[in-house]
């Protein structure tokens, strides 16, 4: 039988007991993990949120906006009833996607893939016929995000 181990931190004394021989390469896995992380967070467009009763595994693409609720965020979803996260507003859009959601008013953001129009009195309207309001300060760079955006 022969062993083969990845690092030093096995006792080779007992394993040798039952092996004919053995090989020891030490590797440093943490860029190989890292990467590994990396890799599987980008392409698997999930976030977890923290509600009252559980940590929830959300599909981003199913988000289409969320709202401030007092020091928590309520978040609307095209294929489920909202929920209640325990964090603010800021907080959670730091963690989303930058090219994917914006937040448009200091109470609201909302996801580019559930846009369907800007209206000029500055509303912007989501899947749904939901209103979003767009704050005017937000407008200039509400825009200039949309563009870029849509050029991905």
């Amino acid at each position: 039988m022969t062993f083969l181990t990845v690092g030093t931190n096995l006792s080779l004394s007992q394993i040798l007991g039952r092996c004919t021989s053995s090989f020891v390469k030490p590797l440093n896995m943490l860029p190989t993990q890292i990467a590994t992380q990396a890799a599987t967070h980008q392409s698997s467009n999930k976030i977890i949120l923290s509600t009252p009763r559980a940590m929830e595994v959300i599909d981003l693409a199913t988000i289409t906006h969320l709202e401030a609720f007092d020091s928590s965020t309520r978040v609307f979803f095209t294929n489920r009833p909202s929920m209640l996260s325990l964090l603010p507003l800021r907080s959670l859009v730091a963690k989303l996607d930058k090219q994917s959601f914006f937040q448009c008013h200091k109470s609201y953001a909302i996801n580019f893939k559930h846009l369907l129009r800007y209206v000029k009195n500055g509303d912007l309207v989501i899947t749904g016929d939901i209103s979003i309001p767009l704050a005017r300060r937000r407008k200039g760079s509400f825009v200039t995000q949309l563009q870029d955006y849509y050029e991905c």
